[in-house]
Formats: structure tokens, sequence, C-alpha cells
């Protein structure tokens, strides 16, 4: 699955389902709730990442991404964005997101020639 599908399937999740509705109080709900916030992490975010992070270190495997990146922050440079606009500004998201992001991240990252960063 490339890049940017595993993008726009996190922003379907986030946007399509009632995650998005739920997403703002249980953000403020782990700052209170630290057991909340534990199982959260380990339950839900770990594995997303985990996920990514295979994605991400393929990539980097075949080449199509510089042996020295930097894998968290380009799972965070591909979640980030989208947090902001779903918790902060609440500005909606471009259809377009999904692609920008993943060249955004390959226009740092990036190996000439090798636009994908998975399988």
């Amino acid at each position: 699955m490339t890049s940017w599908r595993l993008t726009h399937q996190l922003i379907t999740t986030m946007t399509k389902t009632s995650r998005d509705r739920v997403l703002p109080g249980l953000v403020a709900e782990l700052d209170a709730d630290p057991l909340l916030a534990a199982s959260y992490r380990g339950l839900i975010i770990r594995p997303i990442r985990m996920w990514w992070r295979s994605a991400v270190e393929a990539g980097i495997a075949r080449g199509a991404l510089a042996a020295h990146t930097d894998v968290e922050l380009v799972l965070d440079a591909l979640a980030g964005p989208l947090n902001i606009r779903l918790l902060i500004t609440g500005e909606p998201i471009d259809p377009g997101y999904a692609p920008a992001a993943v060249d955004l991240v390959l226009a740092r990252y990036g190996t000439k020639g090798r636009g994908r960063l998975s399988n």
C-alpha cells in the first residue's frame, strides 16, 4: 500500500467515522486521565504508528527514502497537519492532503526517481 493511501485511510478514519466527533473530547480526557491516556496510546496509537513505521522502513529498505530518514519525524509529518485541522483550526481536510503530505516527505527524504514510500 502506498503511503498516500495510508494517509488517505487515516483521513477517512478520522473524518468519516464517529472518531471525528469523539476525538476532541477524548484529547481533553487524555490530559486528565493518565490511565486512559496510556490505554489509548497502547491500544490505538502505538499499533497505527507501528503499521506506518513499517511502511516507511520498507521505503528506506527499497531505496525510495534516504537511509538517514528520521522515521518518527515522517510519521509526525504525515499525521500532524491532519490533527491540527481536526482539533485546532476546524478547517476541512482538502482532498489533496494525502498526496501533498507524502510529497512533502519525499521532498525532504525521497531519493531521485523513487516516488513511493511503500508497496
